[in-house]
């Protein structure tokens, strides 16, 4: 295995290769190529997610206009979903450091023609494909975080409040 990544080595560089290493940002890419571009997000508190739901049924209660849709299944599911969404969201801070430590080294060493013999490429897609399966419809980790999204752009759109509008509805649970 050490010679193979010996082999690699000796190959001739990739040109331009940028590097944009931060804690919340892997992104390796040249004018031709994006290696990777992998971007980490803040965790969603349980106690947040709760706030907003509190807010948008206040909305709601003085707002004949605002219906809720959801409302006796929402905060049950969501508490439910938390324990697990956590675990998707360890995973994932997880791998992206993993990943991130692994583009370092890819940084010293260089990225060389046919990188796709390169051990620590392969080891950091295969990191990547991990994390990505969090982000499948039907994972706990995605439900949680597009009940989330969905509260949040409701309370920022406010589509009740346009003037022609008689009755806007939102889904609470969007799966």
């Amino acid at each position: 295995m050490e010679t193979d990544r010996k082999e690699y080595l000796q190959r001739p560089l990739i040109e331009d290769v940028v590097y944009e290493i931060t804690d919340n940002l892997i992104r390796v890419s040249n004018s031709n190529t994006l290696f990777i571009n992998l971007t980490k997000r803040n965790r969603i508190q349980l106690a947040e997610v709760e706030k907003l739901f509190r807010e948008i049924r206040k909305i709601a209660k003085n707002n004949p206009k605002l219906k809720l849709k959801g409302v006796t299944k929402f905060l049950p599911t969501i508490r439910e979903l938390y324990p697990e969404y956590c675990e998707g969201a360890s995973l994932i801070e997880k791998n992206f450091s993993e990943i991130s430590k692994l583009f370092r080294q890819i940084k010293i060493d260089g990225l060389h023609r046919g990188y796709h013999d390169d051990e620590l490429m392969n080891l950091s897609y295969a990191k990547k494909a991990e994390i990505e399966r969090q982000h499948y419809s039907s994972s706990p980790y995605s439900q949680f975080v597009r009940c989330y999204t969905n509260l949040k752009s409701a309370l920022k759109m406010r589509g009740w409040e346009d003037e022609g509008i008689v009755s806007y509805t939102v889904l609470l649970l969007p799966f």
